[in-house]
């Protein structure tokens, strides 16, 4: 816990003044509708993701091992993880990093590149208006990704990926015009509550039948 509010008071700092030197919208006020939110999911997001994770991987790998016809104790169940990540250690280890970052493998597993994204996620929803000019293409930033949080209908459903933009470009989800920029943000057509627990629920909701 004591890391995650070092980390939050120095990442606070640094981006206060990168996006007052680079807005990329204007602010009207400096602590604005839902930070409290925000600071919430800062603290629970990687305690949560942390956990599910864990699950998931014993899930996984007892999963993995039953079908195998492994014994399900820790000796046999460790030499079978072991023996299959080989597999993937023999390979280049440019192309093990490819398969990492285009295959979306969950970050909790790549605990070496945890840091790397976990500061690239919060440099593409900065507000700033980077746009890495020649490399606009090739690396996602805060502006290519802004559109994709717009509800303007320009740019509704586009610039997906979340590090190549070029992947978006292959699959004609690429949006990013030069010298505009998105105004409005958020859900096109429903209200998203305020509080971290409602949020959470939200995507379980009963929604109304439609006559």
């Amino acid at each position: 816990m004591g890391a995650l509010l070092l980390a939050l008071l120095g990442l606070g700092l640094a981006f206060a003044l990168v996006e007052r030197r680079w807005p990329g919208v204007p602010a009207r006020r400096r602590w604005r509708q839902g930070t409290t939110t925000d600071l919430a999911y800062w603290f629970f997001t990687p305690l949560a993701t942390r956990a599910v994770t864990r699950l998931a991987l014993i899930a996984a790998v007892i999963l993995l091992a039953a079908a195998a016809g492994v014994p399900l104790d820790r000796a046999h169940v460790t030499a079978m993880a072991a023996g299959s990540g080989r597999l993937v250690q023999r390979q280049p280890r440019l192309l093990q990093l490819l398969e990492v970052l285009l295959l979306g493998f969950p970050p909790g597993v790549l605990a070496g590149y945890v840091p790397f994204l976990t500061l690239y996620a919060l440099l593409l929803h900065a507000n700033v208006s980077w746009d890495f000019g020649p490399l606009r293409l090739v690396l996602a930033s805060p502006a290519f990704h802004r559109w994709h949080h717009t509800t303007e209908a320009e740019g509704l459903d586009k610039n997906f990926a979340g590090l190549f933009p070029f992947l978006d470009l292959a699959f004609g989800s690429l949006y990013l015009p030069r010298g505009r920029r998105p105004e409005r943000f958020g859900l096109l057509g429903d209200v998203i509550p305020q509080s971290l627990w409602s949020q959470l629920a939200y995507p379980f909701r009963r929604r109304p039948a439609v006559s």
